[in-house]
């Protein structure tokens, strides 16, 4: 069963018996003709006096359309024909791929930027601050998840319950690498160049924030995606996961604010690092593992008082309880209250830095 013919890069021409036929596949040079030749061979049938017998083949000649190739394979029942592409000796990467490029494609209608939205994504799942936040929700909700489901208050799905943590831990990193980036750019001199371009000087840094942030969503997203591939889910379905994407994707922009105030007033490459560390008490006094009431007393007071843990519940609201509006509430007036404090002294930083 299968098929038989000639391919070269982009088109091809085979013959197609039909599903379930088995036959014989030859192919040859025929020296007297100087030509190459495919034969679809069946087997031989005795048709009786009276008796009709039909065996059909079908050609196929044209462009080797991946749609168009998979929807031959899967309708018709043509065992391997996708494979008429060229996938490489990594075919277990580049058909993914391609799958979702097509789907991507399909999806915003512009190839071109389907093509920029793959390779952020390819570069959001291989960028290093991704690994460790995954690592953390896989490894804690597969030691805990059965000890924790017996806690009051988490519910029966301690991934659900986890994932916020996470999200936040990948969108802190993503925040942190702007003033990273940004005290690489004053090293190397090219900060003081874009100074002396026909642009303001505030969208130098807006520009930085917004591409940040862009990455820090997509690390958010892949984040959920994996969470709900252990087995978490969000409560709220489709609408309460873009919400979530876009309350850490502020989120984002706000603690990015810590990292770009330390580099515009540092210029130090040690001193902007430290911009991540700040995370860890901040997130670590807040209700992570357990719900707020089953923390020591002295940690629930520090836990009412930090910002974080208003963002950790609101996003928990929307993957492990559901449509809790205060907690969302909380959640956005903590986000605005950071990114104002964070991003209003940097701004202030770089007029300082500017005016020099």
């Amino acid at each position: 069963e299968g098929w038989i013919g000639f391919t070269d890069k982009y088109w091809m021409t085979t013959l197609i018996p039909e599903a379930g036929q088995p036959f014989t596949a030859v192919s040859r040079y025929v020296a007297s003709a100087e030509i190459y030749q495919t034969e679809a061979r069946l087997p031989a049938v005795t048709v009786e006096p009276g008796q009709t017998v039909e065996r059909s083949t079908r050609l196929f000649a044209g462009a080797k359309e991946w749609e168009t190739i998979r929807n031959y394979q899967n309708e018709d029942g043509i065992d391997g024909f996708l494979d008429s592409i060229d996938w490489g000796w990594f075919y277990f990467l580049t058909k993914p791929i391609f799958w979702l490029l097509h789907n991507l494609n399909a999806l915003i209608g512009n190839m071109g930027l389907a093509i920029i939205a793959l390779t952020l994504l390819i570069k959001a799942a291989l960028f290093p601050p991704l690994i460790m936040p995954v690592f953390f929700l896989i490894v804690n909700t597969a030691a805990l998840k059965d000890s924790m489901g017996q806690v009051p208050g988490i519910g029966d799905n301690y991934v659900a319950f986890f994932v916020p943590v996470a999200i936040l831990m990948t969108v802190a990193s993503a925040g942190s690498g702007s003033g990273l980036a940004l005290v690489q750019d004053i090293d190397a001199g090219y900060f003081d160049k874009l100074l002396l371009a026909p642009i303001t000087r505030t969208s130098i840094m807006v520009s930085r924030l917004m591409v940040d942030g862009t990455r820090a969503a997509l690390q958010a997203t892949l984040v959920l995606i994996v969470s709900v591939l252990i087995g978490g889910e969000v409560a709220t379905g489709l609408v309460g996961a873009l919400l979530l994407i876009a309350l850490a994707f502020l989120f984002g922009l706000a603690y990015a604010g810590i990292g770009l105030n330390i580099a515009l007033r540092t210029g130090s490459t040690e001193a902007t690092q430290a911009s991540f560390i700040i995370f860890f008490p901040l997130v670590f006094l807040a209700p992570t593992f357990v719900p707020m009431d089953r923390l020591a007393p002295w940690m629930q007071t520090v836990a009412k008082i930090n910002p974080v843990t208003h963002v950790i519940e609101g996003l928990r609201s929307l993957t492990a309880v559901g449509w809790e509006w205060g907690e969302l509430f909380q959640a956005t007036i903590a986000i605005a209250a950071i990114a104002t404090a964070t991003l209003a002294t940097a701004f202030a930083a770089l007029r300082a830095r500017t005016s020099r």
